[in-house]
């Protein structure tokens, strides 16, 4: 039986946290898994998050607030004119494509 460490990620509305556990790989039966300990780790966090308890999930996991990315609205229309330029031959064939083409 080995332990190895594994980060999990819980979240829960607007909060997430980053759990620090440990999986336990073994020959026996499903495997890996989580210890008794780490599973009620898990648990407690979710609970806290849920509660909104931030300073009791802090004690046990790393913990971000969500917050959304706005979308700025609508695109506009010609507000990348002049980034991209396509030369002349873009249409042209190319000379690696002659074989196939005859």
């Amino acid at each position: 039986m080995t332990k190895r460490a594994h980060t999990k990620f819980i979240r829960e509305g607007r909060y997430a946290a980053e759990v620090d556990v440990h999986l336990i790989d073994s020959d026996e039966g499903w495997s890996p898994y989580l210890s008794l300990e780490d599973t009620q780790k898990l648990d407690e966090v979710r609970e806290a998050l849920l509660g909104e308890d931030l300073k009791r999930a802090a004690q046990l996991a790393r913990v971000f607030e969500l917050i959304p990315v706005r979308n700025g609205g609508q695109p506009v229309f010609g507000s990348a004119q002049g980034l991209i330029e396509i030369s002349e031959d873009f249409d042209a064939p190319l000379d690696e494509f002659r074989p196939y083409t005859k």
